[in-house]
């Protein structure tokens, strides 16, 4: 299978994709407008591309999202009251369901305690440290570094490793998604993000590969 996009020529590959996000607000307004959707949910998505970036993970998994208003075990509910099935189990943070009692009643708690501070230990922090450490296979000494999202954790991932191994670089498959920050998306080859932020700052020492996936194979064999 071959790789089109490294056939193109800079125009192609990076001009014209870009031209496709001029004027995108009004182009996912009329998607929303002509959509059969509940009178709230169309009132309140139209708010919210005018007041919220329409770069938003949901416009890139739908044409038009969902808009969630609450949820309960593995199902979600629009502000319309229409109920979904979340086969995303919330972007794989809600794998135990939402609104978990436990969950609940653990947040209620700590909250009436403390709910936000700075890059400080805790009680519970330190408890879930080293419940992860127990955790972790491996007959080896281990230590937990705490990020806020995905990328973040990605990023202080390339930061030990290169400074461990003292190696320059870092292979990354085709198709693989770690981020779309500056520091993860030199990585990210996944969804075409590298055409619309070109040149990217962060993708020296990068190689890329394709997946061994024999069943279509990227050689053809």
């Amino acid at each position: 299978m071959e790789d089109i996009f490294f056939k193109k020529d800079f125009f192609s590959k990076i001009v014209e994709p870009r031209k496709k996000i001029i004027n995108y607000d009004l182009i996912l307004k009329e998607k929303v407008k002509k959509r059969n959707l509940g009178p709230k949910t169309k009132r309140m998505l139209l708010e919210s591309l005018d007041f919220e970036s329409s770069g938003q993970v949901g416009y890139a998994f739908f044409d038009v999202p969902p808009l969630i208003e609450k949820a309960k075990n593995d199902r979600v509910y629009d502000v319309d009251g229409k109920e979904y099935i979340d086969m995303l189990c919330g972007v794989a943070v809600s794998s135990i369901g939402h609104c978990h009692p436990e969950i609940l009643q653990t947040i209620s708690e700590q909250s009436k305690k403390l709910i936000h501070n700075f890059d400080f230990p805790t009680p519970p922090r330190i408890e879930l440290a080293k419940k992860l450490c127990s955790i972790t296979p491996g007959g080896f000494e281990k230590k937990v570094r705490f990020s806020i999202t995905g990328s973040d954790g990605v990023e202080n991932a390339i930061h030990s490793a290169r400074w461990y191994t003292g190696c320059q670089y870092i292979l990354s498959a085709y198709g693989g998604y770690h981020g779309a920050t500056l520091g993860t998306i030199g990585i990210t080859t996944k969804g075409g993000l590298h055409r619309y932020y070109y040149p990217l700052v962060n993708n020296n020492g990068v190689v890329y590969f394709p997946y061994a996936y024999c069943y279509r194979c990227p050689h053809g064999r």
